[in-house]
């Protein structure tokens, strides 16, 4: 959402123009590959590295014309839109493989698709036109959506009891840290001078 703005501030307005969309189609890449991750690692822990391999190998029959053609006629953002492509066939095809393999993910695959839903349609939405106040606007709010549909849809019981447990752990230990600031600060501002003057010298033979 805020792709145009950073790069204006990062080199300059008239940069940001052209390259912007292109950003915005990358991070939809960049999203894609991270949850395409997961399927990666699962087949390297059941020790078949080889599929990950062999799907790799196979995409290139597909990307290096679909590659072509859309540098072709839109150039760079051409090239954006194509790797894009490549990762969403990629992450499909590597996330049937795994549940082919061991059918037992289907539950665990299909809550994890909603988030994979609902973080792409947000970010689709990115590339609708917005003046900056609607940007500042979408942002928070689109962040909040996706968070909620993880924290309801994706979520178990015990994963939403997980999370709560440690986020309570982190906000004792912060208290915890600022009880002990406060208690050094009111032993130092009661204590007399005496109380703070150095230990004496001890000679060392």
């Amino acid at each position: 959402l805020l792709s145009y703005q950073l790069l204006a501030i990062w080199i300059d307005p008239q940069f940001s123009a052209h390259s912007s969309t292109i950003l915005k189609i990358l991070c939809i890449g960049v999203f894609l590959s991270g949850v395409d991750s997961t399927t990666a690692t699962f087949l390297e822990a059941i020790g078949r590295p080889d599929i990950s391999t062999k799907i790799s190998f196979g995409q290139l029959f597909l990307y290096l014309p679909l590659l072509y053609l859309f540098v072709t006629h839109l150039g760079v953002v051409g090239a954006a839109i194509a790797w894009s492509i490549r990762v969403f066939i990629d992450y499909t095809v590597r996330a049937a493989v795994c549940l082919r393999i061991y059918p037992m993910l289907r539950h665990t695959f299909f809550r994890g698709a909603l988030s994979v839903i609902a973080g792409g349609s947000l970010l689709l939405l990115s590339m609708l036109p917005m003046s900056f106040a609607m940007t500042m606007g979408a942002a928070p709010l689109s962040l909040a959506l996706f968070y909620v549909v993880v924290w309801c849809a994706v979520l178990d019981t015990t994963e939403r009891s997980q999370f709560l447990s440690f986020a309570a752990k982190i906000r004792r230990r912060i208290r915890g840290g600022e009880g002990d600031e406060r208690a050094a600060f009111c032993w130092v501002a009661h204590s007399t001078p005496a109380d703070l003057s150095p230990l004496p010298h001890i000679a060392l033979p």
